[in-house]
């Protein structure tokens, strides 16, 4: 019959790097036990998708969401901090920031004196994933494994998101919306590591308004 086929060339972390340049698909017809490769369990990890930066509107949170940070405090809370990018805890936005939530925001670039240098991850509590997605706000560099955000359970990282490395007109750097789709992952202990750990320029990760939901931001 007909079938769409897609081909991912995945990474050591399930990233996709292209797809295949060939592919060969050949009718088996009575194969033998062992014949064929095993299905493989790996699949592509979401990132956000390519195209225009939306600038992160507000919200209120609904009676059965969950906030789980919204950076507003002096510090970091129960989060634990490995490396020096987080040692000054949350920073005021300012007028440097468009799309935050709040006077406070999770900036590794001006809460390091307007220095990329410092490197550093800060990793949520453990927490059981009891709503259909997670929501927060990203912006900062867009360089995969060196400045993101990540959902690990079990150890493997499920879900990442990267910053867009945008700024608007008066040079206020831009937060947008991530929603990423947890439902499959129901009932599992989970965490959420911040990562920094590019020193080169837009070497840094901004976070703010992290919480769980059965709606996406806005809806």
């Amino acid at each position: 019959g007909r079938h769409q086929l897609q081909t991912h060339l995945l990474d050591g972390r399930d990233q996709t790097v292209c797809s295949a340049m060939y592919v060969k698909v050949t009718e088996v017809v009575n194969a033998s036990p062992g014949t064929i490769t095993p299905t493989s369990s790996r699949l592509p990890l979401p990132r956000i998708q390519s195209g225009p930066v939306v600038v992160a509107t507000p919200v209120t949170l609904a009676p059965d969401d969950v906030l789980m940070m919204d950076f507003e405090g002096a510090d970091f809370g129960g989060w634990v901090a490995t490396g020096t990018a987080f040692a000054s805890g949350p920073v005021l936005a300012g007028n440097r920031i468009v799309g935050n939530q709040g006077l406070r925001v999770l900036d590794t670039f001006i809460g390091n004196n307007n220095s990329d240098e410092p490197t550093g991850r800060l990793t949520s509590p453990a927490f059981t994933i009891d709503r259909d997605r997670i929501n927060f706000r990203i912006g900062g560099g867009s360089k995969p494994y060196l400045t993101q955000v990540d959902l690990i359970i079990n150890g493997n990282v499920v879900r990442s998101a990267v910053g867009n490395e945008s700024k608007d007109s008066s040079g206020r750097k831009i937060m947008q919306w991530v929603s990423w789709d947890v439902s499959e992952f129901a009932g599992s202990q989970a965490s959420i590591q911040i990562i920094d750990e590019s020193s080169g320029g837009f070497g840094r990760i901004v976070v703010d308004q992290i919480y769980r939901s059965n709606r996406e931001p806005g809806q």
